[in-house]
């Protein structure tokens, strides 16, 4: 949600100027907003239109979709950048051709894609059709990797090396099975996790306690999130039920 001040500051540092407008008024050559805010502009006023985060369009029936996509179907010139691209995954693959405006969805998954033989709900590649649909996509998309895609210099953008490790802790007998069970089911995964939460929450509190660095922690639920920052001393709790501002 800080994205459009800090795209501002963007532009100042190559002196361009880019105004941050939340109503649609005091429009500039380059104006940015956010998402929730586009109801208040008129596509018929740009020329030109960028979708930052533009994963956005996933949900084939999300509203953000259908907004979007007819948004942009006035504008001649479109752009996605999408930094989080899943290239297995034809429901955004179709929804972002189709805002813009290369091919519809349903007429991408007609021309190169199968069901699933053992879910409908499931679209596969034709066997024929693989070469033409990366051919197809080719034509369209592109993916960047580092800043000498573009020709610029990698230097500072090389990542350091990733350590992943995992803590594992006990999640105690469950009452009504005489076995323990995988959780499968979304409803079996939240009870699991709530189930584990103060013993989770402590992990990572200590972890947190024990550094003098700044220090991040993602969580999923609500009462995660809180459990931690009582436990951790300064820590500042941040919530998508937050204004913009906030």
């Amino acid at each position: 949600l800080a994205v459009a001040d800090q795209t501002v500051r963007e532009g100042q540092k190559f002196d361009i100027h880019v105004s941050h407008s939340r109503d649609g008024s005091c429009l500039t050559p380059i104006t940015v907003t956010n998402y929730e805010r586009l109801h208040y502009f008129d596509a018929h006023e740009f020329h030109a239109v960028v979708l930052d985060e533009s994963s956005i369009l996933k949900n084939y029936a999300g509203a953000y979709r259908k907004q979007l996509t007819e948004f942009m179907s006035h504008i001649p010139m479109r752009l996605l950048c999408s930094a989080t691209p899943c290239p297995n995954d034809n429901m955004e693959l179709g929804t972002s051709a189709e805002a813009l405006g290369i091919m519809r969805r349903v007429e991408m998954l007609a021309q190169f894609f199968t069901h699933d033989g053992s879910d409908t709900s499931k679209w596969i590649l034709k066997g024929h059709g693989q070469k033409a649909f990366w051919k197809w996509m080719a034509s369209w998309a592109r993916a960047l990797r580092k800043p000498s895609d573009l020709l610029y210099d990698d230097q500072g953008y090389d990542l350091p090396s990733f350590t992943m490790v995992e803590h594992k802790v006990n999640s105690g007998k469950q009452s009504d099975v005489l076995f323990p069970l995988d959780a499968l089911t979304l409803e079996d995964q939240r009870r699991e996790k709530r189930s584990t939460l103060q013993s989770r929450c402590e992990i990572v509190a200590d972890i947190a306690n024990s550094i003098d660095r700044p220090f991040l922690a993602w969580c999923q639920l609500n009462d995660e999130s809180r459990t931690i920052a009582d436990m951790v001393p300064d820590a500042v709790e941040v919530t998508g039920s937050m204004s913009d501002d906030d």
